[in-house]
Order: structure tokens, then sequence, then C-alpha cells
């Protein structure tokens, strides 16, 4: 059977340890989703569980997030779908997290149109990760501080795009915190969503909570 391509966004990462088609990086929990064998992943999580996790965690966001997760069920057919990693045919060191109730709208296989701009590329063909310049609608205009999580305006989005020569570059990175324009761009961040840093601590991806920050938003696109 042909391969076909596959095209998904969320919020990822890319440069994991890898051996013999498992995640061995020292920033992933060892018995986490990732890094455990299928059968122990149909144990200990699914779809219909993750709700009454988030109830059970009984924060205002946590219940939010279960109502919608609840509210549209046949959003994801399993917790599979919100988690793309392919190691034997697409990068074997990026892994990709969706949010339920957006994997029909952030992941696509086989598309026609995909494949036909796909031939177009003059790099088409291998497996590649590119990560957006800003977050992912509803987030995009969302930003953090990537050391610290703290919160900044919607203008930061400025340090994210290729620097230009402006005067207010320097005022506006000291109105946001930051001591100049350089540590602006090297910190300037778009926000991880709760609804993405539930789901990683739901799979209990990392072996430190703080290391989700570290998920950027991306386009993972592979055959397979």
């Amino acid at each position: 059977m042909s391969r076909r391509i596959n095209k998904a966004m969320g919020y990822g990462l890319t440069g994991l340890e890898y051996n013999a088609c498992r995640f061995v990086d020292s920033r992933l929990d060892p018995a986490g989703y990732l890094c455990v064998d299928d059968e122990e992943r149909e144990a200990r999580w699914s779809l219909e569980g993750y709700p009454d996790w988030l109830e059970n965690k009984n924060t205002v966001e946590s219940r939010l997030i279960a109502a919608g997760v609840a509210s549209d069920r046949e959003a994801a057919a399993s917790l599979d779908r919100c988690v793309v990693s392919q190691i034997e045919y697409g990068k074997p060191d990026a892994v990709l997290f969706i949010p339920p109730q957006f994997t029909r709208l952030w992941q696509r296989y086989g598309d026609v149109l995909d494949h036909e701009v796909e031939a177009l590329r003059p790099d088409a063909g291998p497996a590649r990760v590119e990560v957006l310049t800003h977050g992912i609608h509803p987030w995009e205009q969302q930003y953090c501080d990537r050391r610290t999580g703290r919160r900044l305006d919607y203008a930061a989005g400025v340090f994210r795009l290729p620097p230009v020569k402006r005067q207010k570059s320097e005022a506006l990175a000291q109105a946001l915190g930051f001591s100049k324009e350089t540590e602006a761009r090297a910190n300037v961040t778009p926000v991880v969503p709760d609804e993405l840093l539930m789901l990683v601590e739901y799979l209990k991806v990392f072996a430190d909570p703080a290391s989700a920050a570290l998920l950027e938003p991306m386009v993972y696109t592979y055959w397979a």
C-alpha cells in the first residue's frame, strides 16, 4: 500500500533522543505515555477517562476544559489522535500534541490538495517540522517569557518577527520587562494553551512538568 501525506499542527517538541523506535530522552517521564508500550497506554489512559481526571483537578480551567472535551467526544476517536509521533515514517526526534477538541481541524490524512501543493515544493518528500512564528488560533496573540511563564502583552509578537531597524524596539522591550531587545528576542514565545498543558500533564509526558513550557506551535508533515 502506498504512503500518503499526513499534515498536523499543534504544539510540539523536536530534538528528542530515541532508540529502536522508542523515546529515551531524559526530559520525558520514563513511565509516561510516550515511553511505555501500547498495552500499558491503553490500560492507563483513555479519552473517556480524561474529563473525569480534569474534573478531579477542581480548578476553573480544568472544569471548563472537561466540559469542552465531554461535549465533543467525537472530535477525537482516541488519545492516539491527540499525539502525533512517527519514529519510523516521520521525524523520529519530534512529537506533536493536539487538544481533543481540535483533532478534526488540525490534522489531515491523504488530502489531495496537500499532496499537490507538496509536489510543488523544492524540498518535497522528507518529513519536516515547521515552527510557527505565532500561536495557533484562538491563541495566536498570546505570548509569555519562556523562562518564567510570565504573560506578555500581544505587542510582544514583534520580537517573533525578523528584526528591523526600529528606534522603538528597545523601548518596547523595556516596557515588557526585558533589559534590551536581544533579551526579548531570545525569550518571547507563544503561550502554551491550558488545553495542551492539561493534556500533557494527564499523559505524564515530562519528568519535570515545567518542561511543558518548551512546547512550540508547529506544523508536522510526513508520509505514512
